[in-house]
């Protein structure tokens, strides 16, 4: 007999999941930066994408990847205390997308690719603002906090091309509620 585990474990198990994947992602990265383009004053990173994702799969809870992210980001690029907290504190600014996604639907969403390039835009967007608020609010002058903005946008670009792509695998850009209720229904269909 097969042991199920509860939808509330599954929930735990992807979250770790999804933070770890960001984790791994962001130090291969971070290697790759530093071995092969360390003059480059362009940063590139996974928080935006992983951020998107767990936003379509579990809501709110897409605060825990958005603070390990910028967390993680910080002390791997070297940043003061201030910015390692300006990193994890200002990606936070993200969740508030999950008042419009209620409003639009996230099934839409998962169907109206532009929608989807969307979310992931305004999840990088928003991350990027929230540094810069909390890097204001901190003492930084405008012109330095605006750095976190420009310095990010190749960033925006592997997440909306990477959530082009993700759009298209089945379960992944989906809320897991819905996703689990759709596929008992398609199990229980088959067993009929």
């Amino acid at each position: 007999m097969q042991k199920q585990i509860s939808f509330r474990q599954y929930c735990i198990m992807d979250l770790l999941m999804m933070t770890g994947l960001l984790v791994i992602a962001e130090i291969v990265i971070h290697m790759a930066v530093t071995n092969w383009f360390p003059s480059q004053l362009y940063m590139i990173s996974a928080v935006g994408i992983i951020v998107t994702l767990v936003l379509m799969r579990w809501n709110a809870l897409a605060a825990v990847p958005a603070f390990a992210g910028g967390i993680v980001y910080g002390l791997l690029y070297h940043g003061t205390f201030k910015q390692v907290l300006i990193y994890g504190i200002g990606n936070l600014l993200a969740v508030v997308l999950v008042l419009p996604m209620k409003k639009i639907g996230k099934e839409k969403i998962q169907h109206t690719h532009w929608l989807a390039l969307l979310l992931g835009a305004c999840v990088c967007l928003l991350m990027q603002t929230g540094r810069m608020i909390v890097a204001m609010i901190m003492g930084y002058e405008f012109s330095s906090a605006a750095g976190f903005i420009t310095t990010d946008i190749l960033s925006t670009v592997f997440t909306l091309v990477v959530t082009w792509i993700v759009c298209r695998v089945d379960g992944l850009f989906e809320d897991q509620k819905h996703y689990v209720l759709r596929i008992k229904r398609e199990q229980e269909e088959r067993r009929e």
